[in-house]
């Protein structure tokens, strides 16, 4: 639940940062975004989708390692 909070919480502060756009780009809120074409201009599709399923892989191993702790 924490995990969930942060990402969805974490976009509005990074806007506060000098560098937040860069970071905005990578997290799955703005790819998602720009795929459902509410902000068609962040990034190209393959590239929103790369950012999502990186992700969703990313979170699997997370997953994955966990369990054989």
């Amino acid at each position: 639940m924490a995990a969930l909070v942060a990402i969805v919480l974490l976009p509005f502060v990074a806007d506060a940062l000098p560098w937040g756009d860069g970071v905005n780009r990578v997290l799955p809120t703005f790819p998602a975004f720009q795929l459902i074409e509410q902000y068609p201009d962040v990034m190209p599709a393959w590239a929103a989708v790369t950012v999502l399923g990186a992700w969703a892989v990313g979170l699997l191993a997370v997953v994955i390692v966990a369990r054989r702790v």
